[in-house]
Parts: C-alpha cells; structure tokens; sequence
C-alpha cells in the first residue's frame, strides 16, 4: 500500500509545572508544496508574528483542502486529577 498522506503529531507543556498540556496533529498529501507555507520550522526559532502568520496560511489551506490539522489543549485541573498521561491520550 502507497501512503498517499503525511501525518505529524507533537505535544508541547509536557514538561511545566503548572498546565496546560496542548497535542497538534497535521495531516499534508505526498509531495505537499512547503512553499505554500513559508517560514515553517522549529517553532522554538519563528517569531510570534511569523507563527501568527504560518497559523493563519495553514487554515486557509486546510478551507480549500489542502491539508488539514487540529489542536487539543487540556487544563491542569485534568492533568492533577487523571494524570499527564490520561491528559494527552484524550
């Protein structure tokens, strides 16, 4: 079977004392055009402004179909009752 999809997932929070915890998934078609999102990278090393600006390009994407993608975030009050772990399965 051909893999006709690119799929990536990250947590990021994990690691804070204090929540929230917060999952992204983006789903991008073989041989996606990075052009048509210019700047994505490690969003350690993109401003605030340019992430803003990749944010809203992504979602323009994702209306004419071109990708697609979701973000989950769960609060510490979740996290101290269920557990870091139960917080990122959901």
């Amino acid at each position: 079977m051909k893999a006709k999809w690119i799929i990536g997932i990250d947590e990021a929070g994990r690691g804070p004392l204090a929540g929230p915890v917060a999952v992204g998934v983006v789903k991008i078609p073989k041989g996606f055009d990075w052009k048509l999102v210019v700047g994505v990278g490690d969003s350690k090393k993109v401003s605030e402004e340019n992430r803003e600006a990749i944010f809203h390009r992504a979602k323009e994407l994702r209306h004419h179909r071109q990708l697609d993608f979701a973000v989950a975030q769960v609060g510490s009050s979740v996290i101290d009752e269920k557990g870091i772990v139960f917080a990122i399965n959901t």
